[in-house]
């Protein structure tokens, strides 16, 4: 049997990597929920009914629910790309 390298251990050590491997896929988690509340809100002030939840909703045509699944998918993952961009940052700096 050989012996394990103890530099090979799954938890990081250093605040880097910690704050890497936690934070920021925290930060996107709640980004995502933010922005899908800012969404349907923003939905419901415009349209003045709730934004299409399934293909199968009977309110709208298929196209439309495309298109507001692309568009929003577009933006939250925009705005998650800034917000791991400005964590980077500030972790080294």
């Amino acid at each position: 049997m050989s012996k394990k390298n103890s530099s090979t251990s799954i938890v990081p050590t250093d605040k880097q990597s910690v704050l890497s491997s936690i934070v920021l896929p925290g930060i996107a988690i709640a980004s995502s929920f933010a922005l899908k509340k800012l969404f349907d809100i923003s939905y419901q002030k415009i349209r003045k009914q709730d934004p299409p939840k399934t293909l199968h909703h009977n309110d709208y045509n298929t196209t439309h629910i495309i298109l507001w699944t692309v568009a929003t998918s577009a933006l939250a993952g925009i705005v998650k790309l800034m917000a791991n961009d400005m964590m980077q940052k500030k972790i080294k700096s």
